[in-house]
């Protein structure tokens, strides 16, 4: 299943004045989830550039909201272009983050995701693949990515909480790398595949 956390201030009058003892609202909601293909995770995905800017109060705050407008957007562009995700661009022209997913990338031997401060919001997968490159001593470095580092890395894969670690093996009408999945996305979908079964076997 996919369950999703929603958590508001709590009720209160129209308006902006915040009630004074205000008691939060918790709103769950949990559907059946249908996990990706495994062709996907075997042969990789194609992902597009949105032509659209990542809005500004993402990038200032690093906060989940419940404002998805850019994000919708963004998966009705990936749509159109056929392809399985949106990279955002940030107002610099740099990469900061998927639709769903954060982004990473294998170049000249490291392991490379944008700065916080590049405009993505951290994901939990994403920490998680920061802790296991540590672990299996993977060089990491935090960069600013730009447009043509997409499309000359060796590698390039995407995290989130459904998707897990996917394979991205195009970028636009860019073929990444070879145009299969590399060594070290292997590893890492290895690596993170057996921490889920150890956490979800006890």
């Amino acid at each position: 299943a996919a369950v999703r956390l929603t958590v508001t201030r709590g009720e209160g009058p129209l308006g902006i004045m915040p009630p004074e003892n205000p008691k939060p609202t918790v709103l769950v909601i949990a559907v059946p989830l249908t996990p990706w293909a495994e062709s996907a995770y075997e042969k990789g995905v194609a992902v597009s550039l949105a032509p659209d800017r990542h809005p500004a109060l993402t990038r200032a705050t690093q906060i989940k909201t419940t404002s998805f407008a850019a994000n919708v957007l963004g998966t009705l562009h990936r749509r159109r272009e056929k392809t399985e995700e949106v990279i955002f661009l940030n107002e610099r022209g740099t990469v900061s983050e998927g639709a769903v997913s954060n982004i990473f990338i294998v170049s000249g031997g490291y392991v490379m995701t944008p700065f916080e401060n590049d405009g993505l919001l951290p994901g939990v997968t994403r920490d998680i693949v920061l802790r296991l490159c540590e672990s299996l001593f993977i060089p990491l470095a935090r960069k600013s990515i730009a447009a043509p580092e997409l499309w000359g890395a060796q590698e390039c894969f995407l995290t989130g909480s459904t998707k897990e670690i996917l394979p991205v093996t195009r970028v636009d009408e860019h073929r990444v790398g070879d145009g299969t999945v590399g060594p070290v996305t292997k590893k890492i979908i290895q690596a993170y595949r057996e921490l889920v079964s150890q956490e979800t076997s006890r």
